[in-house]
Formats: structure tokens, C-alpha cells, sequence
């Protein structure tokens, strides 16, 4: 319930989501985290996190480690990216990955902390980094983004967000206008791209804040 209101609390839940391919080192962090921002989920690798990343909805932060087997952190940023998720990045490194993690911030990372971790200063940052994550997506902003951002799309991209409004898949979209799922999933990752959200669920809010309808 919301304090004081006896009304349900309608917040979203601030998540925090952990890449660490090592167990005893995710076993830790299980530990440590417990009391920590938001609800902690665990990732062996970034292409399992990538399978989830669409069903994350509010505030969140993901802490990634530099290097994983399969795709590293830098990596997995820039998959981010190319999806249009602005969730924000801490990275967690080795003295040998500074010089990775800090191309990581030049690419828009909120942080990297060095092993062996200060879980007080770990924590710390997370906490900044989902009310960082809260603020970009309060409705003040996404309206912003709506007016700036929608804007910019082709035809064809609103084609694609009208169907994505709709709640169909990549398969079903390409299906239904005419084209490739390569081309579809292209589309999908420019409209995410454009409009800046940090989730599905954020485009559609967004889309129907903006008058679109499904097709």
C-alpha cells in the first residue's frame, strides 16, 4: 500500500540484474545485494540476460562483468544499445579490464568498480543509478521523448511500432507488412534506437501517450 494513502502503490519495482558467470562469485553478490535497491536477478552470461531484457519494466541498473564467456560486457552494451535500452551499466573489473571499462563509459556506462568489490560503494551506486534510471522515466520525460523522438521515425518504422503497439511478434509484423524477419527486426531495433526507451513496455506506453494505435 502507499504510505499514508491506504491506496495500492502503483511504483514500480526497481530491479537489479547481475551478468556474473562465476557462482561462488554470484553466490556472494546474493548475499551482499540482499538488502540493496531493487530485486536482484542473477544472469550466467549476457545472451541469457538478452533473452529476458524485454519483459524489464520501471527503474532498474545492470551489473556486468567485463568479461564473461560468449559476449563480453562491452559487448552486451553495445547489443543494448542497438536495441534501444538505456538501462544503466555498472561494470565490475579486474585491473587488466579498466581500460575496457572505461571505453564502457565512453559509451554511456554509469560506472565501473574494480574487484576485489567495495559492496558498500557497489550498493551505493546501484542505488544512484536506479533513481538515475527512475527520473528518465518519469512521465515528464517519456512525453519529451514522445515529441522528440516519435518524430523522427519513417513510414515504415511507424508501421512497425503500430504493429509492436498491437503486441505482435517480429514474425507476425513481417508476416503482416510484406517483409523479411531480418527486415522486421531491423526496424524494431530502430524504432527502440529512436525513441529511446529502456523496454518494450516503455515504447508502448510511450506510443499510446502519442495518440498510436495497433494497426
Amino acid at each position: 500500500m502507499a504510505a499514508g494513502t491506504g491506496k495500492p502503490d502503483k511504483t514500480p519495482k526497481s530491479s537489479i540484474w547481475v551478468v556474473e558467470d562465476d557462482p561462488a562469485m554470484r553466490r556472494i553478490l546474493g548475499i551482499r545485494l540482499k538488502d540493496a535497491a531493487g530485486q536482484v536477478s542473477f544472469f550466467e552470461s549476457g545472451e541469457a540476460m538478452l533473452d529476458d531484457v524485454d519483459g524489464l519494466d520501471g527503474p532498474a541498473c545492470l551489473v556486468l562483468d567485463i568479461r564473461l564467456p560468449g559476449m563480453n560486457g562491452i559487448e552486451i552494451q553495445g547489443e543494448l544499445a542497438r536495441r534501444g535500452f538505456i538501462m544503466p551499466i555498472v561494470f565490475i573489473t579486474s585491473d587488466a579490464d579498466v581500460p575496457m571499462a572505461v571505453a564502457g563509459m565512453r559509451a554511456g556506462a554509469f560506472d565501473f568498480i574494480e574487484k576485489p568489490l567495495d559492496y558498500n560503494q557497489l550498493k551505493r551506486r546501484i542505488g544512484e543509478a536506479i533513481e538515475h534510471h527512475r527520473k528518465q522515466l518519469e512521465p515528464s520525460s517519456l512525453r519529451r521523448l514522445t515529441t522528440e523522438k516519435l518524430g523522427s521515425l519513417t513510414p515504415r518504422e511507424h508501421q512497425v511500432l503500430r504493429q509492436l503497439v498491437a503486441g505482435h511478434q517480429t514474425k507476425t509484423i513481417a508476416a503482416n507488412l510484406g517483409i523479411s524477419v531480418r527486415t522486421a527486426e531491423l526496424h524494431r531495433a530502430r524504432v527502440m534506437q529512436k525513441s529511446g526507451a529502456g523496454s518494450l513496455s516503455v515504447l508502448v506506453r510511450m506510443a499510446i501517450d502519442a495518440g498510436i494505435s495497433a494497426d
